[in-house]
């Protein structure tokens, strides 16, 4: 009975010894495919391209404004320029247009509107004091 039990508390010893073995050999495995994507993920987010959904707050207005500064650019104002230069145009002006989103726009549309009818407002109140001197 002694035997057996030894027997047992081996094979359990060898079993969990070839476990982790083969653990190690899975976690190394997946280590060295995964790497490419890794490589490419971090070259993506250096460059601006990709990234994780939930860090991009993009709406229809990023989307296109995305697509169309790199277009005008590349169309109306570099349109002699070589493959390499409107390729490093599109990824820069992409990534300087990422950050427009709609609330930004509707806040930079309240403050102009805002300071126009502050503008109408003054040139209301010094054509009524100009009619006020007047006699009017």
């Amino acid at each position: 009975m002694s035997d057996l039990r030894s027997e047992i508390f081996r094979l359990r010893a060898e079993m969990d010894l070839r476990e982790g073995e083969l653990k190690e050999e899975f976690h190394q495995i997946s280590e060295k495919i995964q790497a490419p994507f890794r490589m490419m993920q971090e070259l993506g987010a250096w460059l601006g391209i990709g990234g994780k959904a939930e860090e991009k707050s993009s709406d229809w207005l990023t989307t296109i404004a995305q697509l169309g500064v790199p277009y005008l650019l590349n169309s109306l104002i570099f349109k002699r320029s070589g493959f390499l230069l409107k390729a490093l145009i599109a990824l820069v002006s992409q990534k300087a247009v990422a950050g427009i989103n709609m609330d930004k726009m509707t806040g930079w549309i309240e403050k102009i509107s805002q300071w126009i009818q502050k503008q109408s407002k003054e040139k209301k109140a010094a054509a009524t004091e100009n009619q006020a001197d007047n006699g009017c």
